[in-house]
């Protein structure tokens, strides 16, 4: 069951503009996710595409940010270069806390524009008074354990061969 959806925008400029200040990448981005760009040269579309499926699995949480931090969701690649999202601390227990027990990320640019879309797919564990949203703790994950990780199913990339599709991952390993 789709449990949350997110979708976000950006414009590549805005993000090659705040890439300048080292506290923006410090804010924004975690140690892996800074090694990566630097992999690709600061890439602005890079970053601008990681910034926006970070956005978009705040919003498919619920929360937005403010109640969940920047680091707290990640966006890495596996060893084949396909891109999957790491949730840590608050993140993680919102995902827990709904019954997420994986997270479908997309990403896509132009030149101009970076757009990802977030899925988060499980069992609700309990509604609040108005039926809008899981409420009620996931008691079926353990501390430190990974909720969500692995291979996304056959055929779920769709594109033109440059969108990228993020594998459904999460764990509580560290935070940045």
């Amino acid at each position: 069951m789709i449990l949350g959806i997110g979708l976000d925008m950006i414009e590549t400029a805005r993000v090659k503009k705040s890439l300048k200040n080292p506290r923006f990448i410090d804010k924004v981005y975690t140690s892996e996710e800074q090694k990566y760009l630097s992999s690709r040269n600061g890439n602005a579309q890079s970053a601008a595409g990681i910034f926006a499926a970070k956005e978009a699995v705040s919003k498919a949480l619920g929360t937005g940010f403010g109640a969940v931090r920047w680091k707290e969701i990640e966006i890495l690649r596996n060893g084949r270069g396909k891109p999957y999202a790491r949730l840590h601390g608050a993140a993680l227990k919102r995902m827990k806390d709904m019954g997420g027990r994986h997270v479908h990320v997309s990403i896509t640019h132009l030149k101009e524009l970076a757009a990802a879309q977030a899925i988060i797919e499980g069992e609700p564990v309990g509604f609040d008074e108005t039926g809008e949203g899981a409420t009620v703790g996931n008691d079926d994950a353990v501390e430190g354990e990974t909720v969500s990780c692995g291979e996304s199913a056959e055929g779920e990339t769709v594109g033109n061969g440059k969108d990228e599709e993020v594998e459904p991952a999460c764990n509580d390993e560290g935070t940045d």
